[in-house]
């Protein structure tokens, strides 16, 4: 059998520096947890450019124009046709109503018959992108997403789509 002695001094010193410990080593392997996991990344300009190009389009690689837009809470008509070209290719904007998000556009530098006119609107939130389309800035211009071509237009794999683009006017 062990038996110690100690006075109360000694016990409490005792514990305190127990305690301190515990709390030295929680804190300790909170640092260590926090330092493995994966911290996000920021959305870089690059990112962006690089995910438009997946779908075969040409961009600047310098922005045009960045800003940030709020999406209403309530929709009207024009926010429910983005929405659902959003929707045809994979987003849904549904779950963010009321957020500012970061729009970022890029001048496209292969669409057919329009060089001068067309940019890919690239739309971000914490991080993530959330929406993104192809547009015409012209008055009588046209919006699809990026996964929709118009005709001679190269798709991902740098060949012509035959397909056309649903269209809908900005």
């Amino acid at each position: 059998m062990f038996v110690c002695s100690m006075k109360k001094k000694q016990l409490f010193l005792c514990m305190i520096g127990f305690v301190l410990f515990a709390v030295g080593v929680a804190w300790l392997v909170g640092a260590v947890c926090k330092a493995a996991r994966p911290q996000p990344q920021p959305m870089t300009e690059a990112a962006m450019a690089a995910y438009i190009e997946s779908f075969g389009w040409e961009v600047e690689t310098i922005p045009e124009e960045q800003k940030e837009v709020q999406i209403p809470t309530e929709w009207n008509e024009v926010y429910e046709q983005y929405n659902a070209i959003q929707l045809r290719q994979g987003f849904d904007l549904s779950d963010d109503l009321g957020k500012t998000v970061q729009v970022t556009t890029f001048v496209v530098t292969n669409y057919p018959d329009e060089p001068d006119y067309v940019r890919a609107h690239v739309l971000v939130y914490d991080d993530e992108i959330i929406a993104a389309d192809i547009a015409s800035i012209e008055l009588d211009g046209f919006m699809h997403g990026l996964n929709e071509h118009a005709p001679g237009a190269p798709d991902a794999s740098g060949g012509e789509m035959s397909g056309t683009a649903e269209e809908t006017s900005v």
